[in-house]
């Protein structure tokens, strides 16, 4: 059993293929493995769980499997063959429950699949589970009030990140082999560097998404997780439509896979700090070894490490307010009711009766403010978008940039956030995920491989950024870069408690419970200075 929860999705894949597996055995040894370990966890709550719609699922598709291994020339292209796959808890899939982390949803249950749910299924994959998520995916750790909290599988006493940290830590675990996610500020990238794993956040438009505000210049877009490049590949191939749009992803990471990356990588540039906007907060065991990394690739490709490059694109733009401005105002208008009174007051009694945690309420209520400052974000966001033009296409090649993905190595998991890193202080709950929610301005497809682990054994991840719509050879260039690192690839199918001291601890905090991360935000959102007594 072990050895079939450590495989890779790709050789698993091979074997559903000609029936050497099936998927009901792939679906019986989850179930017992997940029941072992997850109460350690809590990647994939019991309530979120549909077993037994799975194997009927499986039971259902046979006739179909047949059909295909009798016609090969008609199988879909991104065929998954039965294997099981983790939703992640802000995505419908329908007679399951979509709780999005809330109790306000604790009783939702989707009348329908989600556009990249239909695909999946489509694609022969089989949705047997949802993950643990913050309260509708707001911050980048996996906690909330109806199931509890998720541990990361290398020590279950820290955080596996988020929001989609559920998925990452049921990949880490060997209870999935591949996952989706979803990204806005950094929520697949955040748990897929804690937890050892790979997330990608593709360009606005891969997946062909619906739904989304009107002239929102941040999209929240889904996106896939698995152990290694091709793996991810392979799932957001299967989450892909078959428009002409499309990709085959898969086939990019198998060339960067086999070091047959075509020589038109002309500039590899690298940032410790990410352009400048993480000056002293980024951990340096992190980011000297996201540089030794960027360096060992360089050689291997032959080309300089050009350590200004990302700087220019972020001079004189102030991203935190720009990321604050964009996603608060967005949020208000998504939670608007009638009229602005009645939507402060509507979230106000939201907090007030333990339904809406103080971080989520005040990331709304300031949005009112926003909303009349849109001419301005507009600006700072076009200035950011002409030079993301002008050095992705200033040396007429392929051009990647290198950084690291979190600024902090995996904290105890009692703490919310993080609010004071090395000294510097934190405005509100989402400032500690400036290094990714940075990346997601640039409108640029956005990925995180492991590169090894800390002395204390936890991971670290690098992110590779592309030029926007480049997502197959970004896929293929990270592949090679995955066969260079040649970093040491674990599935911990026995979870880790208390096996890390850390140094890094005591450089950073954060409130451990919601009337201290009210009193953190209060002063910055007068529409939040509520009675914290109803708090417990």
């Amino acid at each position: 059993m072990s050895k079939l929860l450590s495989s890779s999705a790709e050789k698993l894949i091979q074997q559903l293929k000609i029936g050497v597996l099936k998927p009901s055995h792939l679906l019986d040894i989850l179930e017992t493995h997940i029941t072992a370990i997850d109460t350690s966890i809590n990647a994939l709550p019991k309530r979120l769980q549909f077993f037994k719609q799975a194997r009927k699922d499986a039971q259902d598709l046979e006739n179909r499997f047949e059909y295909f291994r009798c016609n090969p020339e008609e199988v879909p292209r991104s065929f998954l063959w039965g294997l099981p796959v983790v939703v992640k808890d802000l995505t419908e899939v329908k007679g399951a429950l979509c709780t999005h982390g809330s109790p306000i949803e604790q009783f939702n249950v989707s009348a329908k699949d989600h556009e990249i749910v239909k695909q999946i299924r489509y694609n022969g994959g089989i949705p047997f589970a949802k993950s643990n998520v913050p309260e509708f995916g707001a911050g980048a750790q996996s906690f909330n009030s109806l199931f509890g909290v998720t541990g990361n599988p290398y020590d279950t006493t820290r955080t596996c990140g988020g929001s989609s940290g559920g998925s990452a830590a049921a990949l880490a675990s060997g209870m999935s082999w591949l996952a989706t996610g979803s990204d806005l500020g950094g929520s697949l990238r955040i748990p897929a560097a804690f937890c050892g794993v790979v997330g990608m956040r593709p360009s606005v438009g891969t997946l062909q998404e619906e739904n989304k505000l009107k002239g929102t210049l941040l999209h929240n877009l889904n996106g896939a997780m698995g152990r290694n490049v091709l793996d991810m590949s392979i799932l957001l191939d299967a989450m892909v439509n078959a428009s002409p749009r499309s990709k085959q992803f898969q086939t990019y990471a198998r060339e960067g896979l086999k070091f047959e990356l075509p020589c038109q990588v002309g500039r590899l540039i690298f940032s410790s700090d990410i352009g400048r906007t993480c000056t002293e907060i980024v951990d340096p065991r992190i980011s000297n070894k996201c540089l030794s990394a960027a360096k060992k690739l360089s050689e291997a490709l032959s080309l300089p490490l050009d350590e200004e490059g990302m700087n220019m694109m972020f001079s004189e733009i102030d991203i935190e307010w720009l990321f604050e401005s964009t996603r608060s105002a967005d949020m208000w208008k998504k939670w608007f009711v009638s009229s602005n009174s009645s939507t402060r007051k509507f979230i106000k009694g939201l907090v007030d009766k333990g339904e809406m945690k103080p971080e989520l309420a005040w990331n709304i209520l300031i949005g009112e403010q926003y909303v009349t400052q849109q001419a301005r974000t507009k600006v700072l966001y076009q200035q950011l978008q002409e030079r993301v033009l002008q050095l992705f296409t200033s040396a007429g090649t392929e051009t990647y940039i290198l950084c690291p993905v979190t600024c902090c190595l995996p904290f105890d998991k009692s703490i919310r956030y993080i609010k004071e890193i090395r000294g510097v202080s934190f405005r509100s709950y989402i400032e500690w995920l400036r290094p990714t929610y940075a990346v997601s301005l640039l409108n640029c497809p956005a990925i995180s491989i492991p590169i090894g682990y800390s002395d204390s054994g936890l991971p670290i991840g690098l992110q590779i950024i592309g030029s926007p719509g480049s997502d197959g050879k970004l896929i293929r260039f990270s592949a090679l870069a995955e066969k260079v690192l040649s970093p040491t690839s674990n599935v911990i199918l026995h979870p880790k408690t208390n096996n890390v001291a850390d140094s890094g601890d005591t450089f950073a905090n954060g409130p451990c419970n919601p009337a201290d991360a009210l009193s953190h935000h209060s002063p910055t959102c007068p529409a939040l200075q509520l009675n914290v007594e109803p708090l417990r």
